[in-house]
């Protein structure tokens, strides 16, 4: 009965440690999730709503910054072509990063998400995208910016067709 009795505690004390172990670990992956800085807010650009990036730079402003996005190279499916922001903030805003996405309403194109990089001689945010052909023949885009900065995701969204 002695050794029943003892294996039926060992079971058990492995039982507890295990769960306790297990929670311990939860609680410390948790703090470690906190410790990055938090989006407090998404703020809308107003854009105009007629603009055409893809034969002109189309803008978006707030009251804190102002934007010109421009699709270069008359872009086309499956061509390769640049795109630029340009970005005149307020002075105690400081824009970390940029990021450009492009979907099509009610299909899945894939991720077309891309970062831009800053060029520092220009001073705007650039990159290369490349878009993929619809299988049904659309070629109807949404071009979604997002500009960074602490504590504020800024948005503007622009419709556009390819080439």
């Amino acid at each position: 009965m002695n050794q029943l009795l003892t294996r039926f505690i060992n079971k058990r004390t492995l039982v507890i440690f295990s769960i306790m172990l297990l929670f311990s670990a939860y609680l410390h992956l948790k703090q470690g999730a906190g410790t990055q800085p938090d989006i407090l807010e998404h703020r809308l650009l107003d854009t105009r709503a007629n603009c055409d990036i893809v034969s002109s730079p189309c803008p978006g402003y707030s009251d804190e910054l102002s934007i010109s996005l421009y699709l270069k190279d008359k872009p086309g499916a499956l061509k390769p072509f640049p795109v630029e922001v340009s970005v005149t903030q307020a002075a105690n805003l400081q824009i970390q990063k940029v990021l450009i996405s492009f979907t099509m309403k009610g299909m899945s194109m894939g991720e077309q998400a891309h970062k831009l990089k800053l060029n520092t001689e220009t001073g705007r945010w650039q990159g290369m995208v490349i878009l993929p052909i619809c299988a049904t023949g659309r070629r109807d885009w949404h071009a979604r910016l997002e500009l960074v900065s602490t504590g504020v995701i800024f948005e503007a969204g622009y419709n556009f067709v390819l080439q």
